[in-house]
């Protein structure tokens, strides 16, 4: 693609600036993180995680795309100055959300990732150009992109075998969707099988469920006349449709499917080697195609598309929200991969919002399970781009005071992408009458503990742990989740309703339940009981990630649970490291070879806050989690590939400039392979791999008898390793 050397284009509207992978750039060096900011950073990393439970899997978005891209903004600006707080599992590495638990979940066969954003015209060509730094070329060089319009959809995933269906499914965490095979045999853009394929034996085909206009608006209408409420916009009907237990129920629906494109597998498909061949040949298998998408040779192209189909979208027939750009070239895409939440090869562009006005009705707080309190702003019921808004986050106190939200305040409500509301500000000169401001809460609204504040911290918090009824269900829920001990038919309400019965106030009561404890409840019958006992007797085995994961640990979510795993192996060797950690502990060793900290630092995803985490919940939360251990059988980690390889389970540390790939492809294609790939030095490395201006790390690893291998020797043990 080539650059103008001119005047740039004018500024386009897209969508909130994309998170930089600092991958891309090597290894960060932690900088210590102020309190307050990691307060700050803790802060958002809850708010993003609400706000992705409430669109991806509840459906009931709380916040505009303009207000979610600014939560992930500030993530992104803490995380660029402070590279600590960037560990595996910060929500800007997570994608969407754990699965309903209404469905069975399966496991997608490759992740499934999100897109990056773009807020500017600068925007996309400073992805563009990290996308060329990651290649080794100019940015220049870099395309043609092909750009197609982004459908407003429930994103779906199907997989064939021998060109024939055989599984659909949703994204859900990326990792694992909800299996709604049933739902979607009648879907009549969905071929049952392929025709004229000759590809791989498995194959993933993945693109957007979806409902026209003209029969959204039809069925809305029959609604009505039968006194039902309407629907509130497109993709959420679209959702519900596929989301149903009885398949009969999905097949009346008006819904369609809309590829945009495949996984990648170890082989290109014959005649594929560029995105557009891939379009094309889903046209020949069977699927419709979009007649709107366009190759973009220039940079002036991306513009002038963007301004083009902004001003087709009205005649498209369907939703769209935005435009998505990916490069053409398949093996730049093989070669780009992913980072852990989104492709390097793709980035998404998004339209402007809508606005309405309403008043605020009510304004309430409500207590996460980390014991951050959030204020909800209750509106008078009003339609955004198709959709009744009733209610939005407002985030903290600060944004509280900061916007003057006040009960009976005229305010203006945005949809942003027309999906999530936000109240974008109020209008005090229109108050009626001396209407005093929102005092925020001094007490847990929960429990009634006095709320603390740290100095500088954004968050107010209830520090009552297990004894504040709001957090103690949140942390339950979490224990209980498809990622964590996977509970089935114990729900949120479900867990509620056992905890304010008494019968389960923390985890190890979930094991000493009965039937006999059940049955006396209302709604629960000797069958219910024992289907529940059943279930929670599956999750007294569990794998070590999972157990991890499931503690709840804070900043510690699904993917670092599995770093750690996978390093420490069994939980006895996890506890004993975590309190050689407490109990050794001192900054200044950082850089000794055996020491337990190091270890843990080196840890992919494992930063200083991160660790500090871990050390506070081990040594803060041991009566309750030995009380749950005794009854949890805990697998030792496996490694996910089964195929043994010279870098198998071997621990790899890079130094300097490698001359055929970046360190960022070198890093990716080590993991590939098996291994586990760290940040510093200590003596458990199996080999150092060594580029030009390697420093002082080769006399170290030497020193250690630990092995060097040179940019060639290591060339050769990756193509052994293939």
């Amino acid at each position: 693609m080539s650059r103008s050397s001119g005047k740039q284009p004018e500024s386009i509207h897209l969508s909130q600036g994309e998170v930089p992978d600092t991958t891309l750039e090597g290894p960060a060096v932690d900088v210590p993180v102020p309190p307050a900011l990691r307060a700050q950073w803790q802060d958002l990393q809850k708010q993003i995680g609400d706000n992705d439970l409430a669109y991806y899997q509840n459906q009931e978005p709380v916040l505009s795309d303009d207000a979610y891209d600014a939560l992930r903004h500030q993530l992104h600006i803490l995380e660029q100055h402070y590279p600590a707080l960037k560990t595996q599992d910060s929500r800007s590495q997570r994608i969407g959300h754990d699965p309903s638990p209404v469905f069975s979940s399966v496991t997608h066969l490759w992740p499934v990732y999100s897109l990056e954003k773009t807020s500017d015209f600068q925007g996309f060509l400073d992805f563009s150009d990290k996308a060329a730094r990651f290649l080794g070329v100019s940015g220049d060089s870099l395309g043609p992109w092909i750009a197609e319009p982004k459908i407003d959809g429930l994103t779906l995933i199907l997989q064939y075998e021998k060109g024939r269906l055989v599984r659909g499914a949703t994204r859900g965490n990326g990792v694992m969707g909800e299996d709604v095979t049933q739902n979607i045999w009648n879907i009549p853009t969905i071929p049952h099988a392929l025709t004229g394929y000759d590809g791989p034996p498995v194959i993933e085909i993945r693109g957007e469920i979806y409902i026209l206009l003209k029969d959204f608006h039809q069925w809305n209408a029959e609604r009505l006349e039968a006194g039902l409420p309407a629907l509130s916009n497109p993709r959420n009907a679209a959702s519900g449709s596929l989301r149903q237990i009885d398949a009969r129920i999905t097949a009346s629906r008006p819904l369609l499917f809309m590829p945009h494109g495949s996984t990648l597998s170890d082989e290109l498909y014959p005649g594929v080697s560029t995105y557009r061949d891939m379009v094309l040949a889903l046209k020949q298998w069977g699927f419709q195609q979009q007649a709107a998408w366009r190759t973009c040779e220039k940079v002036q192209d991306i513009q002038n598309y963007f301004e083009w189909i902004a001003e087709q979208r009205p005649l498209l027939g369907y939703e769209i929200d935005g435009v998505v750009y990916k490069l053409n070239a398949l093996v730049d895409q093989k070669r780009l991969g992913h980072s852990a939440r989104a492709p390097r090869y793709a980035v998404a562009a998004k339209f402007p919002a809508h606005d309405a006005m309403t008043h605020i009705v009510s304004i309430d707080t409500q207590v996460g399970r980390t014991g951050v309190i959030t204020p909800v702003a209750h509106v008078q019921p009003v339609w955004v781009a198709g959709v009744m808004i009733s209610k939005a986050s407002i985030h903290n106190a600060d944004e509280l005071a900061r916007k003057d939200l006040r009960i009976g305040d005229r305010v203006l409500i945005r949809r942003a992408g027309d999906v999530i509301p936000q109240i974008v500000q109020a209008f005090p000169d229109q108050r009626r009458g001396d209407v005093p401001s929102f005092v925020f809460p001094t007490h847990c609204p929960s429990c009634q503990s006095v709320l603390i504040r740290e100095q500088g911290a954004v968050a107010w918090r209830c520090v009552s742990g297990w004894r504040c009824g709001g957090q103690a269900i949140g942390r339950l829920r979490h224990m209980v989740s498809r990622d964590a001990m996977d509970i089935d038919g114990l729900g949120a309400k479900q867990v509620a309703f056992l905890y304010e019965q008494g019968l389960v106030r923390i985890p190890g009561d979930l094991f000493r339940l009965t039937v006999d404890d059940l049955t006396p409840l209302d709604g629960w019958g000797e069958q219910s009981a024992s289907q529940l006992i059943t279930a929670v007797n599956k999750a007294r085995t569990l794998s070590l990630h999972r157990w991890i994961y499931a503690l709840g640990i804070p900043s510690v979510g699904y993917v670092s649970a599995k770093s750690l795993a996978q390093y420490y192996q069994t939980r006895d060797h996890f506890e004993h490291c975590i309190q050689r950690c407490v109990t050794e502990y001192d900054p200044t060793l950082r850089n000794v070879g055996d020491n337990a900290y190091t270890d843990l630092l080196n840890i992919s995803g494992i930063g200083v806050d991160t660790a500090q985490e871990i050390m506070t919940f081990m040594s803060t939360e041991q009566e309750w989690v030995k009380d749950l251990a005794q009854y949890i059988d805990i697998v030792a980690e496996r490694a996910q590939n089964t195929k043994m390889t010279p870098l198998s389970d071997k621990t790899i540390v890079f130094t300097g400039t490698l001359p055929t790939m970046t360190r960022a492809e070198a890093k990716k294609r080590a993991e590939d392979a098996g291994a586990r790939v760290l940040s510093g030095l200590s003596q458990r490395v199996d080999f150092l791999v060594s580029g030009e201006k390697s420093g002082k790390k080769i006399d170290q690893a030497r020193s250690w008898n630990i092995t060097v291998l040179d940019a060639e020797q290591w060339q050769a043990l990756l193509d052994l390793s293939i």
